[in-house]
């Protein structure tokens, strides 16, 4: 089968197909029906409740086509049935390492390409691997004060990397491997962090509250950022402020 359209239980955003919102979830199905309506909508991938169940159970996750994957870096958002029940919060920046920083630093330009990258390191660490947040905020405050700098956007390009370097070696030193490069890999993690937080107990007992059956999933979106030609854009991030 082509791997640009519906595979395993994943939908193509493009497909202007009718997405059952009782299978992908609220969000999803919004996004399908403005896509109909022929709003521009961000490439991507709707991806069933089905699915996220079946990782929840230990199963694989889905597999994205290589053009996707070798775009723009990717957000990850939780689609549950009823808006009311939420759902994990958004991971953003998926799929972004080394090698895509060129393609970023078209939009971006560089300085900014290193900062998203930067925080995408801390956060895909925190968010995802579940690394304690001190390690990166310690080091971070560390390394300023070692500087006498404040501002991590107006930290030379080279101190950047090597702020860069030091997260990335908590990966190794934490975890027993390499901050993943690899885009596929990135998301598998990513998808299996998003099922076991709507698994959390905390979670369930909200939903139940809310009238959700105890055995319901959630649906989930993986599409293409836009994104930020401005490092004023920034401002609201730790890193930049």
């Amino acid at each position: 089968m082509s791997e640009t359209e519906n595979i395993e239980d994943i939908i193509s955003v493009s497909s202007k197909c009718t997405v059952d919102r009782e299978l992908y979830g609220h969000r999803s199905s919004a996004i399908s029906a403005l896509s109909q309506l022929g709003f521009p909508i961000a490439e991507g991938y709707f991806i069933s409740s089905e699915s996220i169940r079946r990782i929840i159970q230990g199963g694989p996750p889905p597999k994205f086509p290589r053009k996707l994957l070798d775009g723009l870096p990717l957000c990850l958002r939780s689609s549950p049935q009823n808006r009311e029940w939420r759902g994990p919060e958004s991971l953003l920046y998926l799929g972004l390492n080394k090698s895509k920083l060129g393609l970023v630093k078209k939009i971006t330009g560089e300085r900014l390409s290193k900062i998203l990258y930067l925080e995408h390191v801390k956060n895909f660490g925190v968010k995802v691997m579940d690394l304690d947040p001190d390690l990166f905020d310690e080091a971070l405050d560390l390394f300023m004060s070692k500087r006498n700098e404040k501002i991590v956007r107006d930290l030379p390009l080279n101190m950047i990397d090597a702020l860069t370097d030091e997260f990335e070696e908590f990966y190794r030193s934490h975890l027993g491997f390499d901050f993943p490069e690899d885009e596929q890999q990135q998301i598998n993690y990513a998808l299996t962090a998003l099922a076991k937080k709507w698994e959390n107990p905390s979670s369930k007992i909200l939903r139940l509250s809310l009238g959700a059956e105890a055995n319901t999933s959630t649906g989930a979106i993986l599409q293409k950022m836009i994104l930020p030609n401005d490092e004023s854009q920034l401002a609201y991030w730790k890193y930049s402020q």
